[in-house]
Protein backbone atom coordinates (compact mmCIF):
# COMPACT_ATOMS: atom_id res chain seq x y z
CA UNK A 1 0.00 0.00 0.00
CA UNK A 2 2.83 2.47 0.66
CA UNK A 3 4.42 1.31 -2.61
CA UNK A 4 1.93 2.27 -4.58
CA UNK A 5 1.09 5.99 -2.49
CA UNK A 6 4.76 6.28 -2.98
CA UNK A 7 4.06 5.47 -7.21
CA UNK A 8 0.94 7.72 -7.30
CA UNK A 9 2.80 10.87 -5.27
CA UNK A 10 5.57 10.56 -7.86
CA UNK A 11 3.41 10.81 -10.85
CA UNK A 12 1.34 13.56 -9.48
CA UNK A 13 4.18 15.10 -8.15
CA UNK A 14 5.76 15.14 -11.91
CA UNK A 15 2.33 16.56 -13.25
CA UNK A 16 3.12 19.08 -11.16
CA UNK A 17 6.31 20.14 -11.81
CA UNK A 18 5.37 22.90 -14.60
CA UNK A 19 3.55 24.99 -11.69
CA UNK A 20 6.21 25.73 -9.75
CA UNK A 21 9.81 26.80 -9.74
CA UNK A 22 12.08 24.17 -11.42
CA UNK A 23 14.31 22.18 -9.16
CA UNK A 24 17.71 21.24 -9.77
CA UNK A 25 17.22 17.56 -9.74
CA UNK A 26 15.75 15.91 -12.71
CA UNK A 27 12.80 14.27 -13.08
CA UNK A 28 14.17 10.90 -13.04
CA UNK A 29 16.01 11.06 -9.74
CA UNK A 30 12.77 13.45 -8.16
CA UNK A 31 10.75 10.38 -8.87
CA UNK A 32 13.65 8.70 -7.11
CA UNK A 33 13.69 10.81 -3.79
CA UNK A 34 10.03 10.27 -3.12
CA UNK A 35 10.22 6.82 -4.03
CA UNK A 36 12.29 6.40 -1.13
CA UNK A 37 10.86 8.49 1.38
CA UNK A 38 9.00 6.98 4.67
CA UNK A 39 5.20 7.63 5.04
CA UNK A 40 5.61 10.68 7.78
CA UNK A 41 7.96 12.25 4.69
CA UNK A 42 5.24 11.85 2.36
CA UNK A 43 2.41 13.36 4.00
CA UNK A 44 4.64 15.82 4.92
CA UNK A 45 5.46 16.42 1.40
CA UNK A 46 1.65 16.56 0.42
CA UNK A 47 0.58 18.95 2.83
CA UNK A 48 3.50 21.57 1.90
CA UNK A 49 2.45 20.58 -1.60
CA UNK A 50 -1.53 20.99 -1.06
CA UNK A 51 -0.15 24.39 0.49
CA UNK A 52 1.37 25.61 -2.35
CA UNK A 53 -1.43 24.76 -4.72
CA UNK A 54 -4.47 26.62 -2.96
CA UNK A 55 -1.43 29.39 -3.08
CA UNK A 56 -1.07 29.25 -6.97
CA UNK A 57 -4.66 28.76 -7.36
CA UNK A 58 -5.51 31.64 -5.56
CA UNK A 59 -3.02 33.97 -6.58
CA UNK A 60 -4.58 33.83 -10.08
CA UNK A 61 -8.10 34.39 -9.02
CA UNK A 62 -7.02 37.15 -7.06
CA UNK A 63 -5.56 38.50 -9.97
CA UNK A 64 -8.21 37.35 -12.28
CA UNK A 65 -10.43 39.64 -10.05
CA UNK A 66 -8.88 42.31 -9.57
CA UNK A 67 -8.03 42.30 -13.91
CA UNK A 68 -11.87 42.65 -13.57
CA UNK A 69 -12.08 45.57 -11.36
CA UNK A 70 -9.03 47.19 -13.46
CA UNK A 71 -11.43 46.64 -16.61
CA UNK A 72 -14.37 48.04 -15.48
CA UNK A 73 -12.96 51.01 -13.61
CA UNK A 74 -11.21 51.97 -17.16
CA UNK A 75 -13.79 51.52 -19.48
CA UNK A 76 -16.10 53.00 -17.09
CA UNK A 77 -13.89 56.40 -17.89
CA UNK A 78 -13.16 55.48 -21.23
CA UNK A 79 -16.73 56.01 -22.29
CA UNK A 80 -16.59 59.12 -20.55
CA UNK A 81 -13.60 61.01 -22.22
CA UNK A 82 -16.25 59.75 -25.62
CA UNK A 83 -19.19 61.18 -24.57
CA UNK A 84 -17.96 64.23 -22.85
CA UNK A 85 -15.25 65.00 -25.58
CA UNK A 86 -18.61 64.73 -28.47
CA UNK A 87 -20.34 67.33 -25.93
CA UNK A 88 -17.29 69.38 -25.68
CA UNK A 89 -16.47 69.11 -29.43
CA UNK A 90 -20.10 71.27 -29.79
CA UNK A 91 -18.46 74.44 -28.56
CA UNK A 92 -15.40 73.91 -30.61
CA UNK A 93 -16.07 77.41 -32.69
CA UNK A 94 -18.19 78.76 -30.23
CA UNK A 95 -16.33 82.57 -30.22
CA UNK A 96 -17.04 82.53 -33.99
CA UNK A 97 -20.81 81.29 -33.59
CA UNK A 98 -21.46 83.54 -31.63
CA UNK A 99 -20.02 86.75 -32.73
CA UNK A 100 -22.01 85.74 -35.85
CA UNK A 101 -25.70 85.27 -34.12
CA UNK A 102 -24.63 88.92 -32.69
CA UNK A 103 -23.64 90.76 -35.94
CA UNK A 104 -26.14 88.89 -38.13
CA UNK A 105 -28.83 90.07 -35.98
CA UNK A 106 -30.06 86.05 -34.99
CA UNK A 107 -30.18 87.21 -31.07
CA UNK A 108 -33.30 89.23 -32.66
CA UNK A 109 -35.28 85.77 -33.19
CA UNK A 110 -35.84 85.46 -29.52
CA UNK A 111 -38.63 86.22 -27.69
CA UNK A 112 -37.71 88.84 -25.20
CA UNK A 113 -35.35 90.92 -27.78
CA UNK A 114 -36.77 94.31 -28.38
CA UNK A 115 -38.57 95.92 -31.63
CA UNK A 116 -38.27 99.20 -33.68
CA UNK A 117 -35.22 101.09 -31.47
CA UNK A 118 -32.31 100.04 -33.06
CA UNK A 119 -30.48 101.61 -30.42
CA UNK A 120 -31.71 99.37 -27.74
CA UNK A 121 -31.42 96.38 -30.29
CA UNK A 122 -27.85 96.59 -30.42
CA UNK A 123 -27.66 97.54 -26.62
CA UNK A 124 -29.78 94.15 -26.24
CA UNK A 125 -27.42 92.41 -28.92
CA UNK A 126 -24.45 93.00 -27.21
CA UNK A 127 -26.11 91.92 -23.62
CA UNK A 128 -27.55 88.65 -24.78
CA UNK A 129 -23.57 87.84 -26.33
CA UNK A 130 -22.14 88.43 -23.29
CA UNK A 131 -24.78 86.35 -21.05
CA UNK A 132 -24.69 83.48 -23.51
CA UNK A 133 -21.01 83.38 -23.97
CA UNK A 134 -20.23 83.65 -19.78
CA UNK A 135 -22.97 80.83 -19.93
CA UNK A 136 -21.34 78.33 -22.49
CA UNK A 137 -17.97 79.38 -21.18
CA UNK A 138 -18.68 77.62 -18.01
CA UNK A 139 -20.46 74.93 -19.68
CA UNK A 140 -17.28 74.28 -21.67
CA UNK A 141 -14.99 74.53 -17.96
CA UNK A 142 -17.48 71.67 -16.70
CA UNK A 143 -17.11 69.62 -19.73
CA UNK A 144 -12.97 70.03 -19.41
CA UNK A 145 -12.63 69.29 -15.68
CA UNK A 146 -15.16 65.88 -16.58
CA UNK A 147 -12.74 64.93 -19.52
CA UNK A 148 -9.72 65.97 -17.15
CA UNK A 149 -10.77 63.67 -14.62
CA UNK A 150 -11.29 60.65 -16.62
CA UNK A 151 -8.65 61.07 -19.28
CA UNK A 152 -5.64 61.70 -15.94
CA UNK A 153 -7.89 58.25 -15.05
CA UNK A 154 -7.56 55.99 -18.27
CA UNK A 155 -3.86 57.47 -18.15
CA UNK A 156 -2.91 56.35 -15.45
CA UNK A 157 -4.28 52.71 -15.31
CA UNK A 158 -3.12 52.31 -19.02
CA UNK A 159 0.20 53.11 -18.25
CA UNK A 160 0.64 51.25 -15.36
CA UNK A 161 -1.53 48.32 -15.59
CA UNK A 162 -0.53 45.72 -13.15
CA UNK A 163 -3.05 43.46 -13.39
CA UNK A 164 -2.74 43.11 -17.79
CA UNK A 165 -6.42 44.21 -18.60
CA UNK A 166 -4.77 45.94 -21.67
CA UNK A 167 -4.03 42.68 -22.97
CA UNK A 168 -6.54 40.42 -22.12
CA UNK A 169 -8.07 39.91 -25.65
CA UNK A 170 -11.57 40.01 -23.89
CA UNK A 171 -11.23 43.29 -22.73
CA UNK A 172 -10.06 44.17 -25.95
CA UNK A 173 -13.23 42.85 -27.88
CA UNK A 174 -15.34 44.75 -25.56
CA UNK A 175 -13.93 48.21 -26.50
CA UNK A 176 -13.77 47.85 -30.12
CA UNK A 177 -17.41 46.57 -30.40
CA UNK A 178 -17.98 50.24 -28.14
CA UNK A 179 -16.18 51.83 -30.72
CA UNK A 180 -17.74 50.02 -33.60
CA UNK A 181 -21.18 49.93 -32.32
CA UNK A 182 -22.24 53.18 -29.75
CA UNK A 183 -24.09 56.33 -30.53
CA UNK A 184 -21.53 57.81 -28.43
CA UNK A 185 -18.78 56.82 -30.61
CA UNK A 186 -20.44 57.86 -33.72
CA UNK A 187 -21.30 61.32 -32.52
CA UNK A 188 -17.71 61.80 -30.83
CA UNK A 189 -15.86 60.61 -34.55
CA UNK A 190 -17.64 62.82 -36.60
CA UNK A 191 -16.99 65.85 -33.90
CA UNK A 192 -13.71 65.05 -33.50
CA UNK A 193 -12.29 67.52 -36.23
CA UNK A 194 -14.06 70.51 -33.88
CA UNK A 195 -12.67 69.32 -30.74
CA UNK A 196 -9.35 68.96 -32.46
CA UNK A 197 -9.73 72.85 -33.22
CA UNK A 198 -10.73 73.69 -30.27
CA UNK A 199 -8.70 71.69 -27.65
CA UNK A 200 -6.37 69.98 -29.68
CA UNK A 201 -4.30 68.93 -26.29
CA UNK A 202 -7.67 66.51 -25.13
CA UNK A 203 -7.84 65.24 -28.83
CA UNK A 204 -5.16 64.17 -29.37
CA UNK A 205 -5.36 62.68 -25.32
CA UNK A 206 -8.79 60.97 -26.44
CA UNK A 207 -7.26 59.54 -29.50
CA UNK A 208 -4.12 58.21 -28.12
CA UNK A 209 -6.71 56.41 -25.38
CA UNK A 210 -8.58 55.17 -28.58
CA UNK A 211 -5.49 54.09 -30.70
CA UNK A 212 -4.01 52.00 -27.76
CA UNK A 213 -7.19 49.26 -28.41
CA UNK A 214 -7.80 49.28 -32.23
CA UNK A 215 -5.18 47.27 -34.76
CA UNK A 216 -1.86 49.60 -35.54
CA UNK A 217 -1.41 51.56 -38.66
CA UNK A 218 0.02 50.32 -41.58
CA UNK A 219 2.46 53.00 -41.85
CA UNK A 220 3.13 56.16 -39.79
CA UNK A 221 0.49 58.54 -42.25
CA UNK A 222 -2.00 56.64 -41.41
CA UNK A 223 -4.70 58.03 -39.34
CA UNK A 224 -4.44 57.85 -35.61
CA UNK A 225 -8.40 56.57 -35.19
CA UNK A 226 -7.97 53.39 -37.67
CA UNK A 227 -10.39 54.12 -40.79
CA UNK A 228 -11.56 50.34 -39.92
CA UNK A 229 -13.44 51.77 -36.90
CA UNK A 230 -14.39 55.37 -38.10
CA UNK A 231 -15.65 53.92 -41.45
CA UNK A 232 -17.92 51.39 -40.40
CA UNK A 233 -20.05 54.24 -38.04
Amino acid sequence: MIQLRRYLTGIVISGLLMAFPASPVSAGSLFEQYANKTAAGLDAETADMGKQIREVFTERSINGYQRKIDFADYFANFKKIILYGAKLANYGEYKTDLLFARDKEIFMDLPDAPKGDKAEQADYADKKYEEIKKNVKEEIDTYVDLIGISLDACEIMANNDLSGFTANEENRNRIRTYLLESEAYRKFSSRVDRLKKGWPDIERRISLQVKQWTPAPKNPDDPLIDTAITGAL
